[in-house]
């Protein structure tokens, strides 16, 4: 059976859209257990000097229960900026389980006056971000 190059066309960008779904599935699948953390300074933080110990007093001051990093669930992201290396880069905490992410994100919203310059968010795909960077500087029309 000979294909017109419109029908060919159709076919590949059909087979594209399919593969682009199940890649933002699976993304979506790794990235549900994760946290970023956005303005936990690099250097002393209420007296604590090493990443992990800060995390674990951002979750005391949000009232998680029970606190378990486990090594290797906490690393800082993205490079250090050469103009102000000062400026903090964000830590991803991967945690047990959804669930879990989730209830830390409902008491993270509920402390945002004790966390200060700190917010804690998911962690989303870069075009999602993208994106509602795009939304968020556009404006309400």
């Amino acid at each position: 059976m000979q294909y017109t190059l419109e029908q060919t066309n159709g076919k590949l960008q059909e087979a594209i859209k399919h593969q682009q779904a199940f890649m933002e599935r699976m993304d979506a699948k790794d990235r549900e257990r994760n946290l970023i953390l956005r303005g936990v300074p690099t250097g002393i933080y209420d007296g604590r000097t090493t990443d992990e110990e800060k995390v674990k007093r951002v979750l005391e001051i949000i009232n998680v229960p029970r606190i378990n990093i486990t090594l290797g669930s906490l690393k800082r992201i993205g490079t250090v900026n050469p103009d102000n290396p000062a400026i903090p880069r964000p830590i991803l905490l991967s945690v047990a389980s959804k669930y879990e992410r989730d209830q830390i994100l409902n008491l993270a919203r509920q402390e945002t006056v004790h966390l200060g310059d700190i917010r804690v968010s998911k962690d989303l795909h870069p075009a999602v971000r993208k994106e509602w960077k795009r939304l968020f500087t556009a404006g309400p029309d």
